[in-house]
C-alpha cells in the first residue's frame, strides 16, 4: 500500500522510541527533584504537563531552551511512531489524520511532511544530547 519500507528505518524509529523513552524519565527525574516530590507523584503524566511543571521553577534562559527542544523532541517523537510512511528514493513521508486543534490548516484534516534517514538520526543524537543536559539541570537543581 505504501510501498517497500527500509529495513534500516525500522531501527531508526525504534531507536527514536528508545532514546525519547529515556528522556521522558530525565524530564520527570528533573521535575520532581525541582519540586522535591517523589517521583510517582508525577509519574504518567503527559510530557507536556510535565514540561510545564518544570517551567515552573526553571527561570533562566538556556533551561527555558532546553526545555522548548525536549518538547519538540517529544512532538517529533509522536509524529514518528503515529504516522504512516510512504517511502520514495529521497526519504521517507509521514503521514497522518490531526485534530482540528492541532492542524496548521484548518480545512486540510491531515498533516505530512518528509523526513530523511539523516533528519531521523539527526533526531535520535539530539535526543541524546537533551538527556545530558536535562541531567545537569537536575545534579545543579540537587545541589542548589
Amino acid at each position: 500500500m505504501f510501498g517497500p519500507v527500509p529495513e534500516e528505518f525500522y531501527g531508526l524509529l525504534g531507536r527514536v522510541v528508545m532514546v525519547t523513552s529515556l528522556l521522558e524519565l530525565w524530564l520527570l527525574d528533573l521535575a520532581t527533584t525541582l519540586h522535591e516530590v517523589p517521583q510517582d507523584k508525577y509519574a504518567g503524566e503527559a510530557g507536556a504537563k510535565v514540561i510545564a511543571l518544570c517551567r515552573q521553577r526553571v527561570t533562566d534562559d538556556d533551561g527555558r531552551a532546553t526545555l522548548d527542544r525536549v518538547s519538540t523532541a517529544l512532538d517529533e517523537r509522536h509524529e514518528l511512531v503515529h504516522s504512516l510512511w510512504v517511502h520514495g528514493p529521497d526519504g521517507a513521508f509521514a503521514w497522518r489524520p490531526r485534530s482540528e486543534k492541532h492542524r496548521a490548516d484548518a480545512s486540510n484534516p491531515y498533516d505530512g511532511r518528509d523526513w530523511t534517514e539523516e533528519r531521523v538520526a539527526h533526531r535520535i543524537t539530539d535526543t541524546v544530547g537533551l538527556i545530558r543536559a536535562l541531567d545537569r539541570m537536575r545534579q545543579d537543581a540537587g545541589s542548589a
